[in-house]
């Protein structure tokens, strides 16, 4: 058995960091954990001025200008309007390496392989040995079909930084396009002999296609990933019925749209079909295979939540191929996580509608322009998603939108249009329709069809702790079933016992039952881990209050008035603040608590 070498993802990550090449704001170096910002140059700071970063309406002109836009922009995570300002200032700036490799950096993340190009031949007159300089020229020069330059770039490229990973692969590819016998031996990883064995099917060499998949099931602890790529590889090599047996024992681990997907072509002998779910694999062209290795590239690093060198490679990959769906998903992922939303629509508004995810990423894209306040958009798309596939689940993340919108009867109608279309009994993967119908029965006073959809609810999902949190607190809240409400939010506790609201709702159940003692150190709990909620703040004076703490409860009632915008609710935590908590007051309170909305 032949074994190789396991990718460290926190060793290419931290090889990347130490390129000296990415060279990101604060904002996003935090998101991989290190500051590589550098400093500001001092010619800058001579000529900063307040005026430069308020005056946005006006063009800058000057280096710092141009530099505190730049890093502005940059730090919103807005890399468009960050690369303008950059490549203009890299213009003036010929001989600022920082500002060179900035620049770079940021044309290839918005994808513009032309720039990035144009700048990393200015970088090399610097630093001849960049690898971050050499491998966008290389990609450049692959997206132009230049591929004998290309590969005169990537055998420039240094030994012990992240081109240890992707340099075989691009060299491997381009030798095989030129019919160059292969310098590379491709097995350093799973991933190399995947390529291995793409390359030797587009050189008409199944045996060797073949033998690397062999190699890569003897390895241990393999990936569903990297089963399911095996799998693929058998389809390619006409082996369909080895295939099959692959995805079905994937299928055994775990539901999967795609797998059940190339399940289902295989047993109908739907060729064209099982073709465009395994097009990511069918490398026919350098520049596909290109496209991969730098996709594989970027998941891995998505992997270890690096998303902003992600966001690099999936943009390389996508200017090289634009039709690696999966590297649309990686690049919109990562605008996600900078709360580029707009951003992360546009990747996938083009989603192919043929892809298996094609309906939950727009479900996504649904959740997304919600985000960014869209909200007509957002049940526009939903709603053409349950009209024209017949999608249940878009029509319910409709009511849910409503109830998060507070618009409480409209996600009725909604819930009751879902569960009707559904018929008499709610089918197991749509159990959270009851929860979220029951939720918003609740916020319209309507308790007793709250709790029998929360009931029934809680058969389908016995162990979900907020469902079992919010059914327990609002019989609390009713002052109905205590010991029943106390026995479901002390399990709530067990499953989840970080969380602030199911803290505060295990105090007030104890609350409720007369337990004040033994209410407060939950409660207390609550409020260090969601210290300016102004329900918990309140529950939390109530319960010291009742154990002759006075001082300390109208400090939490103090706090609970700051934050809290309900005019009611306001006056009656202004009349405890006043009077203390007496038995009128504590009769008002029964009435007037709302239940909170916790995370489904």
């Amino acid at each position: 058995m032949k074994f190789i070498k396991t990718i460290s993802l926190a060793g290419i990550t931290a090889a990347a960091i130490g390129l000296g090449w990415l060279l990101f704001s604060q904002p996003l170096a935090n998101k991989i954990g290190n500051d590589i910002m550098p400093p500001m140059p001092e010619s800058y700071v001579g000529e900063f001025s307040p005026i430069v970063i308020h005056n946005f309406g006006a063009q800058p002109k000057s280096p710092s200008g141009h530099f505190l836009a730049g890093y502005f922009a940059q730090s919103r995570g807005d890399w468009q309007n960050a690369s303008k300002h950059f490549v203009s200032l890299s213009d003036i700036e010929t001989q600022n390496i920082d500002v060179l490799k900035r620049a770079m950096i940021l044309s290839v993340g918005i994808g513009d392989l032309e720039t990035a190009s144009r700048i990393a031949k200015k970088t090399l007159d610097i630093e001849a040995a960049d690898s971050m300089a050499l491998l966008v020229i290389a990609v450049r020069a692959i997206e132009t079909n230049n591929l004998e330059q290309a590969l005169s770039y990537i055998n420039q490229m240094p030994e012990g930084d992240i081109t240890e990973f992707v340099e075989p692969l691009l060299k491997g590819w381009i030798e095989a396009s030129l019919g160059q016998e292969l310098t590379v031996t491709l097995d350093q990883s799973t991933i190399h002999l995947y390529h291995k064995a793409l390359i030797a099917l587009l050189q008409d060499k199944p045996d060797v296609a073949r033998q690397s998949a062999a190699t890569i099931l003897e390895q241990p602890s393999l990936s569903l990933f990297e089963i399911e790529r095996v799998a693929d590889l058998h389809v390619m090599l006409g082996e369909k019925d080895k295939a099959l047996g692959w995805y079905q024992e994937l299928l055994q681990r775990g539901d999967n749209v795609i797998i059940q997907s190339k399940v289902d072509a295989l047993e109908q002998g739907d060729e064209e079909l099982l073709g465009s779910l395994t097009g990511l694999a069918a490398v026919d062209s350098v520049a596909k295979g290109v496209a991969l290795s730098l996709y594989d590239m970027a998941l891995i690093l998505s992997q270890d939540h690096s998303y902003s060198i992600t966001r690099l490679f999936a943009s390389m990959a996508l200017a090289i191929n634009p039709d690696v769906t999966e590297a649309r998903l990686l690049m919109a992922n990562a605008l996600v996580q900078a709360e580029r939303y707009d951003e992360a629509i546009t990747y996938l508004k083009d989603f192919d509608p043929a892809h298996p995810t094609y309906i939950p990423t727009m479900r996504h894209v649904a959740d997304l322009l919600a985000e960014d306040e869209r909200y007509d958009e957002a049940k526009e798309l939903l709603n053409s998603l349950f009209i024209d596939h017949n999608d249940v689940k878009a029509l319910i993340q409709i009511g849910d939108m409503y109830r998060r919108q507070e618009e409480y009867q409209s996600a009725l109608n909604i819930y009751n249009q879902a569960v009707s279309h559904l018929g008499e009994a709610v089918p197991d993967e749509y159990w959270f329709v009851l929860y979220g119908r029951g939720m918003a029965y609740e916020r319209e006073g309507q308790w007793e069809q709250a709790e029998a959809d929360l009931k029934a609810a809680l058969v389908y999902r016995p162990n979900h702790p907020y469902l079992l949190n919010y059914l327990g607190y609002g019989w609390a809240e009713q002052g109905m079933q205590l010991d029943k409400a106390l026995e479901l939010i002390e399990k709530a506790v067990r499953l989840k016992p970080r969380d602030g609201y199911i803290q505060d709702s295990m105090g007030w159940v104890l609350y409720r039952m007369g337990e004040f003692e033994e209410a407060v150190p939950y409660l207390e709990t609550a409020v260090e881990l969601l210290p300016y909620d102004p329900t918990i703040n309140d529950h939390l004076g109530d319960a010291y209050w009742m154990v002759d703490r006075t001082v300390e409860a109208r400090y939490q009632w103090e706090r609970a008035k700051n934050h809290e915008e309900d005019e009611l609710l306001l006056d009656v935590i202004g009349a405890k603040i006043k009077y203390g908590l007496d038995d009128a007051i504590e009769r008002d309170l029964a009435e007037d608590h709302s239940l909170v909305d916790s995370a489904e």
